[in-house]
């Protein structure tokens, strides 16, 4: 059975999303529309697939401290963000056109 912490969670989730989708002049509309965090979005799945090999490497690289030491944490977030955005421009920005070009054949 699941904790009540993820219900709320959940709910706090479902409750941000109305507010969104309600009132697309609201706080929570105009955050989302905050320019860094769309770019965020975009190399999102970059992000997804590539943090833990780089969070990885970077414990493999310094084994001795902890792993939430800030400069790993910040060395790992910085150099996830980089690979994200270059397998972005340079993987799925060439197959989503790729994808349209065949798609329209």
């Amino acid at each position: 059975m699941p904790r009540i912490g993820s219900t709320l969670v959940a709910l706090a989730v479902a409750v941000v999303i109305a507010d969104a989708t309600a009132s697309p002049d609201g706080l929570v509309a105009s955050v989302l529309r905050f320019p860094p965090l769309r770019e965020t979005g975009r190399i999102s799945y970059g992000l997804y697939l590539w943090h833990f090999p780089i969070v990885y490497v970077c414990g493999a690289l310094r084994p001795g401290e902890t792993p939430a030491a800030p400069t790993r944490v910040m060395v790992a977030l910085a150099l996830a963000f980089l690979v994200a955005g270059l397998s972005f421009w340079l993987v799925e920005q060439p197959m989503l056109r790729l994808k349209r070009r065949v798609a329209s054949v």
